[in-house]
């Protein structure tokens, strides 16, 4: 209660510098999510939500986190900011056991860019996140080869393609096929041939990760600063190079300004120099056994530090022996300084959101000869919220959009990874192939699993071969009846 009192902001209704009142996340929950509700859209029982809540604010500190690939969906923006809140109603962020958001290690700052080259990177992403179309996207992928077609927001003439196979990965494979063959000049960089390669006019080939030098700082769900060095275990099989090296030779070559962004003899200097910052910040130690690391913290509370490598080329000597730096005695954010939210608190209310969306309008408006108002709906719209008002800037549940007609496609399709796999990039891997579909005894090829009643509606037996189709195309794969499928669900392994 203390934490939502000092710390959050949009809990309760709140008024604004205007004197405008605004709807807060505790009023929301109250009239559209009481229990009933919550079950009614979500299939939960009454007794399983009840029993889940109760335990999770008994047994603290306790994390509620979103499941992997939430934000694949049209409704998966809000699912998150949902599922955090938990986190907040509980005050269980910035502490020990909670949600903490790594301090990032003391490296030392890259070189500052020349105006040309800021220029450069602040013209508008072919995928147009940040844009009117995608305002919440970091990065919009799916909508790459729509745009290289229709040339959207500019003609594109180079493709660089790094270690990616988005013919193999992404859905609309026939899509990227069309936006490969318009591009004058693809470039792949890449370790193993694959599809997309196949396309490309230039191949580079490069280290496999057991080939090169690799640094590593921004690990999921490590609640401290760290970093990790990964160094060539084996020589190069072949005529290959590290794709830093190449970026590297190419700015070289483009010559000033772009050279100057990049003043390394190659990526191993980039690591070391970055490095570099980390042994002159003298806080950490390396990677070690136990009883180091609690010898380091006894040290360190008495202002000693450890260990005392003198010179920066005993320090690197140590960290490539050792894999890695970390900084366990880093401390959680004081509170006032954790958020950087308009508020400066945690947002149940997100004004950026209200920020973006009415930043854009003005301007659209304009052009359009509309109002504000019409032209935030017809925003709304196009983004699919089905929200209005104050519940567009509130967690709030929306329900899917789906593509294809249900009447075609009465069933949703579920892509899922597999520990073997993974996100599909060792498909490529004959061992992984091998026993891919461990579980059911499946090698080397795809499968379909159905629940038992649709499956016995259908006339479809475990083994059969059927065809999968849906709006963006089809493929056949062999019928695995499955009881841990959901019944109006079919599920697929990725790659």
């Amino acid at each position: 209660e203390s934490f939502v009192e000092q710390f959050t902001f949009g809990f309760n209704n709140w008024k604004d510098k205007n004197g405008t009142s605004h709807l807060g996340f505790r009023s929301l929950v109250l009239k559209n999510y009481y229990p009933e509700a919550v079950a009614t859209i979500t299939g939960v029982p009454i007794e399983d939500i009840f029993r889940i809540a109760r335990g999770f604010a008994a047994n603290q500190p306790g994390v509620a986190l979103f499941g992997n690939g939430v934000d694949r969906y049209s409704n998966g923006f809000y699912t998150q900011l949902a599922v955090h809140s938990l986190n907040a109603l509980v005050g269980n962020l910035e502490r020990a056991g909670g949600i903490r958001q790594a301090p990032e290690p003391p490296l030392a700052p890259l070189p500052s860019l020349s105006k040309d080259v800021e220029a450069s990177l602040q013209r508008v992403r072919i995928d147009e996140a940040g844009t009117v179309r995608f305002p919440f996207a970091f990065d919009v992928p799916s909508a790459v080869p729509q745009n290289i077609i229709d040339e959207r927001p500019y003609d594109a003439q180079l493709l660089f393609l790094y270690n990616s196979n988005p013919l193999f990965e992404f859905p609309s494979s026939n899509l990227w096929r069309q936006s490969c063959e318009k591009v004058p000049l693809i470039v792949g960089i890449a370790s193993f041939f694959n599809e997309s390669t196949e396309l490309a006019d230039l191949i580079l080939p490069e280290h496999t990760y057991l080939e090169r030098w690799e640094g590593e700082w921004e690990t999921p769900n490590v609640g401290f600063p760290h970093f990790g060095l990964g160094r060539p275990v084996v020589n190069p099989r072949h005529d290959t190079k590290h794709a830093g090296d190449m970026i590297i030779a190419m700015a070289k070559k483009f010559g000033s300004p772009l050279s100057q962004a990049f003043p390394f003899d190659d990526f191993l200097s980039l690591i070391k120099q970055s490095a570099e910052g980390i042994f002159k910040a003298g806080q950490g130690a390396m990677v070690s056994a136990t009883f180091e690391e609690a010898m380091m913290e006894y040290l360190k509370e008495r202002g000693w530090r450890y260990p005392g490598s003198k010179t920066f080329e005993e320090f690197w000597k140590s960290l490539v022996e050792t894999g890695g730096w970390l900084d366990t005695n880093s401390s959680p954010r004081p509170l006032q300084h954790a958020f950087q939210t308009t508020s400066r608190k945690f947002e149940f209310y997100v004004q950026h959101i209200e920020e973006m969306l009415q930043g854009h309008v003005p301007n659209t408006a304009k052009k359009n000869g509309t109002n504000a108002e019409q032209e935030l709906e017809a925003l709304l719209q196009r983004l699919d919220i089905q929200a209005r008002g104050d519940e567009v800037f509130l967690p709030h549940y929306e329900e899917a959009v789906f593509a294809g007609n249900e009447s075609l496609f009465p069933f949703y399709l579920k892509p899922f990874r597999v520990n073997t796999l993974m996100d599909a990039s060792a498909a490529n891997t004959p061992v992984m192939m091998e026993m891919v579909g461990f579980r059911n005894y499946e090698r080397w090829n795809s499968w379909v699993e159905i629940n038992p009643e649709p499956a016995a509606k259908l006339g479809i037996r475990d083994g059969d071969t059927v065809w999968v189709e849906s709006s963006f195309g089809k493929l056949k794969a062999k019928a695995k009846i499955f009881v841990g499928a959901m019944p109006g669900v079919v599920n697929i392994p990725l790659g």
